[in-house]
């Protein structure tokens, strides 16, 4: 019985000491007591260098203008918009990694990042039913094997995250070099919900957001199946 103790002690201590890097993963050096940020993946002098977004931002499209009130058509849903970042590096990098080539060391750097928001935020998120991942196509799930808006969401544990309720039914061409105009028509008719949506208030989360348009038909599918409050939040923002 003893010896078997011993062995899990070692084990979870095993467990511990590889699960936790020494070294930063954007600058390479060695972090050291007094090099600790709130992420165990980043040395405080990185961390302070990532592009953190602005808080006197937009509540409705997450830019920052003069305008009294928001002019962004596809906004007009949205209670309440925020964003983690602003889409630059190495934040923009460490997504595209995930997404197109499968690096699943940055994802879990992004999925600290995000765990830290909710932390952060949970006031807020006390009004909030369900927390919905963007969803994509069923034959874009199967060829990339994972949707990066649900694997981003995996450390939060301060809402229940359900992927079944979204759907998209139109496969569509990536949003990437098209115009705006395209953009609106490429998402038009490409979401449905899924099943039943008893919920008040929901939280949309996705990487990137660009123009909004793809938020926006989401925005629209929602409070057309009855959501009264959407509140939308996305890694990062393209400024």
């Amino acid at each position: 019985m003893e010896d078997k103790q011993t062995g899990i002690f070692l084990t979870q201590k095993l467990q511990h000491y590889f699960s936790i890097p020494v070294w930063c993963f954007s600058c390479k050096k060695y972090i050291s007591s007094e090099l600790k940020s709130p992420s165990p993946y980043l040395c405080s002098i990185c961390y302070q260098k990532l592009p953190f977004a602005e808080k006197a931002l937009c509540p409705k499209c997450g830019l920052k203008h003069s305008l009294i009130s928001c002019r962004s058509t596809w906004a007009t849903d949205i209670t309440q918009f925020n964003a983690i970042f602003n889409y630059q590096e190495p934040i923009s990098g460490w997504i595209s990694n995930l997404k197109y080539f499968r690096n699943l060391f940055a994802g879990k750097i992004l999925q600290q990042l995000i765990a830290n928001w909710f932390s952060q935020h949970q006031l807020m998120l006390e009004t909030i039913d369900v927390l919905l991942p963007v969803p994509l196509h069923s034959t874009r799930l199967h060829w990339r094997s994972f949707n990066q808006a649900v694997y981003l969401l995996k450390k939060q544990q301060q809402l229940p995250v359900s992927s079944n309720i979204l759907k998209r039914i139109r496969k569509t061409p990536h949003q990437a070099g098209l115009s705006k105009e395209n953009r609106n028509q490429n998402m038009e008719n490409a979401f449905r919900v899924k099943k039943s949506l008893n919920k008040t208030s929901v939280l949309l989360f996705d990487d990137v957001c660009t123009t909004g348009t793809t938020i926006g038909e989401l925005c629209q599918v929602l409070k057309a199946a009855g959501v009264e409050n959407i509140h939308v939040l996305t890694l990062a923002r393209v400024i």
